[in-house]
């Protein structure tokens, strides 16, 4: 089956900028491999990512988690994690789960260098930076040949109408499962932000935006397996279902 490739190079006077190329996938049993790649890239004080996904047809939950997860520790360190090449059907997607308010896009990588090094594209740093990221050998592959990507590689499944429903319907099933107004609310956050943590949800649910409600990590599990929520997959699906009936 087809995995993920993933290639680093680095770009800038001190190299502080890494550019990760992904060709394949990224979904569960993907997405650990991005994620250690990034955590190494932190080890080393490099909080200056660009993620190119030019070879990439499909993201799942897990890999949307990848990159929203350690945002505030990178931004926290002066850096950003941005992303180019997004392909149609990922940026459906990206646009969908309003991913677009969290993380910046860029059209290629050129543009994305511009806004870390702070520099115009016609500069000669730039283009030498440009250089170095195709010359230099990558440091890091990890499953099949970009000729193998290629050519195992399947489009994602579109979900069928079927699969899509109204908002109403996708709110009241799980609604039903809900015995109070805790359920009720967070039903809505995870509709409103399904990428976010256990701890995460606790913090939210005691912000006044959701009715300061006091619960713990354990009562949010509880009700999460109470609903059908447990799983990212699982809080996505219901999001993406919710908001793919109001485009």
């Amino acid at each position: 089956m087809l995995g993920i490739d993933l290639k680093v190079s680095y770009a800038g006077e001190n190299e502080e900028v890494v550019i990760v190329t992904v060709s394949g996938y990224i979904d569960t049993t993907t997405a650990p491999e991005l994620d250690k790649l990034l955590e190494e890239q932190f080890a080393l004080d490099r909080y200056k990512i660009i993620v190119d996904l030019e070879n990439v047809d499909y993201i799942s939950s897990a890999g949307w988690g990848v990159f929203v997860s350690g945002l505030k520790d990178i931004r926290e360190h002066s850096g950003d994690i941005v992303l180019t090449h997004m392909a149609a059907g990922v940026h459906n997607i990206f646009e969908l789960m309003e991913f677009s308010s969290i993380i910046k896009e860029f059209e290629d990588v050129e543009k994305a260098l511009v806004y870390f090094l702070g520099i115009k594209a016609s500069d000669a740093k730039l283009k030498a930076a440009l250089e170095q990221i195709k010359l230099r050998d990558p440091i890091l592959e990890t499953g099949q040949s970009e000729a193998s990507v290629a050519k195992n590689r399947q489009p994602a499944a579109r979900p069928t109408s079927a699969e899509v429903p109204h908002i109403t319907s996708a709110m009241t099933d799980k609604m039903k499962l809900t015995r109070d107004k805790f359920g009720r609310r967070l039903v809505r956050l995870v509709i409103d932000k399904p990428y976010l943590r256990v701890k995460d949800m606790v913090k939210a649910l005691r912000s006044p935006e959701y009715g300061r409600l006091k619960c713990k990590k354990r009562d949010v599990k509880r009700e999460l397996k109470t609903l059908g929520l447990f799983t990212e997959e699982q809080r996505y699906n219901l999001a993406l279902k919710s908001k793919s009936s109001t485009q």
